[in-house]
């Protein structure tokens, strides 16, 4: 019988249906002997977590069983596992299998999380300051919660015992045994609408009783929930909606604050009735030192009335998260005293060694004053927000092309700038941009350049294109009033280079070409006017790179490997010459790189090997030349990696395999390492992720696909918490893409083309959600109809030659693959 994917539409139509139904209405009876059980790790009154082994892929998971033999409990554990499983996101537990044993009982093997419960984290916090080092966990399960909103599921139970904090920073939503489909209809009694009864649970216990994955005493009620962290209408037995988990979110941001839970009630029935009679100690008396912006996010998201609280999970998070950037919190009213002590703490360190931007604030400062007397309630703060975003604009766009980049990027945290450089971008816009204010005009050009910067890391190549276009016509004016002005045409010669990357990215190579030729000719321009300054030289050399690029990508190799050679030669008489300056000697090597690169392209490996080995030689002192400089060392730490990687691809296209696999291991080590040393830099996470795909692809040509299993999978898992620290990084979410289909491709390779099918569909819906995200990007087109093409394998290695035509059929739509 064909469900919903073999119909109709297609296989992108089922990609868009939800939910997809199931193509078997019962739990598939299952070997037990797959999995090795080990220790217990929690226990309820109905079910045990157990950790386990998975045997067919080497893996330890958490496996969740029942315990009472009842058929209502085992229709609830199945509704939980179909459930949990359609929700795939980072911050939301896994489903890797749900089953039966052949006796019966049915299981669900889970992701096993490392760390503990968010309450068990936040009693060790003795501090409000330590408690606040919380908030991120917070914002991670507001997160969560927004996507499973948007997918119609609600978790009724979010509690502090349903979150886990991983050991390596994940949070993980967990327990989705009282969650509702809202699309569907709900399986469980009708619990909701039955009046409280009295047990003996405690205020912050679960009623009524089900498995309890933290391990807490549960006991018999008819109120779904748990009464310390659910909201009035929920404790009266009413129907909720997404409200009901904004509730539970704002309570898991008052135990963060509070250090406890909002009700202190002994018993259930008397935590309900505090519940529904909103008798909740106020945040600001418990804690007086909370920051005002968070007791305010926490109130209305616990307001007695669902229309007083936030309208969705999504606008929670996005109140949290403009608390942690620094921005004006919606929940919050400001006074004068409060929005101009907020902007002063915010950038006293530039006030400090700027005497401009003190003269701009006491400018704007009393600007604000006038006008907010002037005004009331909400028009003050509209007023004081266009001020703030005025001394925004105008004192801090040169410290964030700076240092502030510079620091957020190794962090993965570039749309932490997507606000910011926005109101930048919005503040020139309006100012005169003409030949009678030509700085403010280079202003403008630098807001839109940084505003283009953030949209490409966030995958968006349409905005980021349009605002570089925006950034070098007002540059080219600006050359043309001023040509004196030498900067500001290297200015013009960078934009030009990015805008190159971002139109070959979008498959529109003539036109990366131009660009790239472009910028080539404004390094000539101004090394024929101070034919010996470096930076200048420098740039002609970053120019004939950029054009060798994109020949690269047009396949002429012999226009590309000349343009390389000619950005080694300048680059090789500039390390001569200043041997002292560690930057030269570090692009010197990376053009060594780069000409390898071509040579290994046109098959002289050799060569290739000669002059990555060369690069290897120049890059290794560099680490202790710059001991006390941890960015620019950690450049230098990635190069040695990158050429420890790229002399091990030419090895293994030498059948060199164990070789190749030594050459890979010393790329790995150096990222495990230093990720230990500086676990906030996701550099090393992903660096680490592209070695252990490397060691898998090694391993597969040696025919040990087995171990290369193994290589792929932990590559996976560094995928999915680069992915969710910042799902909007395009280049991560792609990564994640691919560890899914390296996976799959392997078992598919050991014959398990159910497993192959799973990870193929995952890696799908990540390249569907590109491709959607960026329509005008051939890359993201051509990384759907791969994975197409993937799925397609699955289905015909398991004999469903119908869905395997729908999947080339959706491939063949989107033109060549990658």
């Amino acid at each position: 019988m064909e469900n919903a994917e073999g119909s109709g539409a297609g296989l992108d139509a089922t990609l868009a249906a939800a939910p997809v139904a199931a193509d078997y209405p019962d739990m598939v009876t299952v070997d037990p002997d797959h999995y090795v059980l080990a220790d217990e790790i929690a226990r309820g009154g109905m079910g045990r977590i157990r950790v386990a082994r998975d045997r067919r892929l080497g893996r330890r998971i958490a496996l969740k069983e029942v315990l009472v033999r009842r058929g209502d409990i085992a229709r609830r554990f199945e509704r939980e596992a179909r459930i949990t499983a359609r929700l795939e996101h980072p911050g939301i537990v896994s489903v890797h299998e749900a089953g039966a044993w052949p006796s019966g009982e049915p299981f669900i093997a889970m992701r096993l999380v490392s760390g503990r419960s968010l309450d068990e984290v936040i009693a060790d916090a003795r501090t409000l300051s330590a408690r606040l080092a919380l908030l991120p966990n917070v914002l991670a399960v507001a997160d969560a919660m927004a996507y499973a909103h948007d997918q119609q599921i609600l978790h009724r139970d979010l509690k502090p015992k349903n979150v886990l904090v991983g050991t390596f920073g994940e949070t993980v939503v967990i327990d989705w045994g009282l969650a509702k489909d809202l699309r569907a209809p709900d399986e469980l009694p009708s619990l909701e609408r039955m009046p409280p009864t009295a047990t003996t649970a405690g205020a912050d216990e679960t009623v009524p009783s089900d498995t309890d994955a933290s391990g807490a005493l549960t006991a018999a009620g008819s109120v779904m929930g748990t009464p310390a962290y659910m909201p009035p209408e929920q404790a009266r037995g009413e129907s909720v909606d997404a409200r009901a988990d904004v509730y539970a979110i704002g309570a898991i941001l008052y135990h963060v604050l509070a250090g406890h839970a909002p009700i202190q009630a002994r018993t259930a029935n008397a935590a309900i009735e505090d519940v529904i009679a909103g008798r909740i100690a106020p945040l600001a008396k418990l804690e007086p030192d909370a920051p005002a912006e968070l007791v305010a996010i926490a109130s209305r998201a616990m307001a007695r009335d669902p229309e007083d609280r936030y309208p969705s999970a999504r606008e929670l998070a996005d109140d949290l998260r403009r608390f942690q950037t620094g921005q004006l919190v919606g929940a919050h009213r400001y006074t004068v005293r409060d929005l101009l002590a907020k902007w002063f703490r915010k950038y006293r360190t530039i006030l400090g060694v700027s005497a401009a931007a003190v003269a701009l604030l006491a400018i704007v400062g009393t600007i604000s004053v006038i006008r907010v007397i002037r005004e009331r309630e909400r028009a003050e703060v509209q007023r004081a927000l266009a001020e703030q975003n005025r001394a925004e604009s105008e004192g801090l766009v040169g410290f964030m092309l700076g240092d502030l980049r510079d620091q957020l990027e190794p962090l993965g945290r570039l749309d932490l700038l997507d606000k910011v450089t926005e109101r930048a971008v919005t503040y020139y816009n309006r100012q005169p941009a003409g030949a009678d204010d030509l700085e403010q005009a280079a202003k403008r050009a630098t807001a839109l350049a940084m505003r283009a910067n953030v949209l490409e890391a966030q995958g968006n190549l349409v905005g980021a294109r349009d605002h570089y276009r925006q950034a070098i016509a007002i540059r080219r004016e600006l050359v043309r009033l001023r040509p004196a002005a030498l900067q500001w045409q290297s200015e013009l010669a960078a934009n030009q280079r990015k805008l190159s990357d971002i139109l070959r990215t979008q498959g529109d190579k003539a036109g990366a070409l131009v660009a790239a030729r472009d910028a080539l000719a404004i390094a000539q321009t101004l090394t024929s006017r101070e034919p010996r300054n470096p930076e200048w030289r420098r740039e002609l050399a970053n120019a004939n790179k950029k054009v060798g690029d994109v020949l690269r990508a047009l396949d002429d190799r012999d226009g590309a490997l000349t343009s390389y050679r000619s950005a080694l030669m300048i680059r090789e008489r500039l390390a001569h010459e200043l041997p002292d300056n560690v930057g030269y000697q570090r692009e010197l090597a990376i053009s060594h790189e780069r000409v390898g690169e071509l040579l290994q392209d046109k098959g002289d490996l050799a060569g290739a090997l000669a002059v990555y080995r060369a690069g290897l030689a120049i890059a290794e002192p560099l680490p202790a030349r710059e001991p006390k400089h941890k960015a620019k060392t950690n450049e230098h730490w990635r190069d040695l990696a990158i050429f420890h990687t790229r002399i091990g691809d030419v090895l293994l296209e030498q059948h060199d395999h164990d070789g190749a696999l030594a050459e890979y291991r010393a790329a790995l080590e150096i990222p495990t390492r230093l990720s230990t040393e500086q676990p906030d830099n996701v550099q090393w996470l992903r660096d680490a992720s592209i070695a252990h795909v490397k060691l898998g692809d090694a391993l597969v040509e040696k025919g040990d696909r087995t171990a290369a299993l193994a290589e792929y999978t932990q590559d996976l898992e560094l995928a999915k918490r680069l992915a969710a620290i910042d799902p909007t990084n395009a280049e991560w979410q792609r990564d994640l893409s691919v560890s899914h289909e390296k996976v799959g491709d392997v078992a598919l390779a050991l014959a398990n083309p159910r497993q192959a099918l799973t990870e193929y569909r995952a890696s799908l819906v990540i390249a569907k959600a590109l491709a959607d995200g960026d329509p005008s990007s051939a890359r993201w087109r051509s990384d759907l109809a791969a994975s197409y093409r993937k799925v397609a394998q699955a289905h015909r290695a398991l004999g469903e030659e119908k869905k395997a035509i729908d999947a080339d059929a959706e491939a063949d739509k989107l033109g060549p693959e990658r």
